[in-house]
């Protein structure tokens, strides 16, 4: 289910469709496709699992029974939204951004001058164009790397996180003696702007901080000043989420089929 979430990202990707929740053209093809995409891999996920218990039992009718079965499709559909929707819902639950009328648009790739598909948490307060995160943002921001990932990819890179707020007070004296030619690295994540503060069209715009790994760092400043949109797929290990989760509908099915027989046969 996970590999089948990733895979229809690159989808979103080779057709340009972002995570990015402003109303244009991008959002409506999110509010179709990432649907489409959350079904697809249910239902990938329950033909391999079928396949799997058919090859342990040595029955090849249940296969057949299920994918013949107009209500089975319907409650594969309506099961795999629903629990996406609600593992998503709980997941932003004490989130201070708005989550926006589609919550699927989570598995595209994320827009490097928008709010990325995995912000949880960001700064509102003194956020000033052209101006770094105070001492203060720094640490609050680090603190939202370290349990939520980067905002845009996804990646919570813990033993490295861990390492370098452990060993800071160390690195702070090295960097005051100047022994390197380069200062060792305080933080992990960066305080990022959002909307980037260069950007021409995103001047009149209130910004926020949201925690951002290197890597996208120098790819959003890139892209900024190329002025050329960027699209940043999600990585596939290290940002394991709840809406990752899948549950063996086919089995679920099932149970809820011979419940439902059993008790119309109690009513007879």
């Amino acid at each position: 289910y996970r590999f089948s979430l990733h895979s229809w990202s690159y989808v979103c990707y080779a057709l340009k469709v972002s995570s990015n929740s402003a109303w244009n053209a991008n959002h409506i093809r999110a509010c179709v496709l990432t649907p489409v995409g959350v079904i697809f891999s249910a239902y990938c996920s329950s033909y391999i699992s079928i396949q799997c218990y058919q090859r342990q039992h040595m029955n090849s009718s249940i296969n057949q029974t299920l994918f013949n079965n107009k209500e089975f499709h319907e409650f594969l559909i309506i099961s795999s939204l629903s629990t996406f929707f609600i593992l998503r819902r709980m997941q932003m639950l004490r989130s201070n951004i708005a989550l926006g009328m589609n919550v699927f648009r989570v598995i595209a790739p994320s827009d490097l001058w928008a709010q990325g598909s995995f912000a949880r948490r960001g700064i509102k307060q003194n956020v000033r164009r052209n101006k770094l995160a105070n001492q203060a943002q720094k640490q609050l921001i680090e603190k939202y790397g370290q349990k939520y990932g980067c905002h845009h990819c996804g990646k919570r890179e813990q033993i490295t996180t861990r390492f370098i707020s452990t060993t800071k007070p160390l690195r702070k004296a090295i960097n005051r003696l100047h022994l390197f030619p380069s200062n060792f690295r305080i933080t992990h994540y960066v305080a990022d702007h959002i909307p980037p503060s260069k950007l021409k069209r995103s001047k009149r715009r209130k910004q926020m901080f949201f925690p951002q790994c290197n890597q996208c760092a120098i790819k959003q400043g890139i892209s900024v000043k190329n002025n050329r949109p960027t699209l940043v797929m999600p990585v596939l290990f290290g940002n394991i989420r709840w809406w990752h989760l899948w549950l063996p509908f086919p089995f679920c099915f099932v149970l809820y089929r011979d419940y439902r027989d059993h008790d119309q046969y109690l009513s007879f």
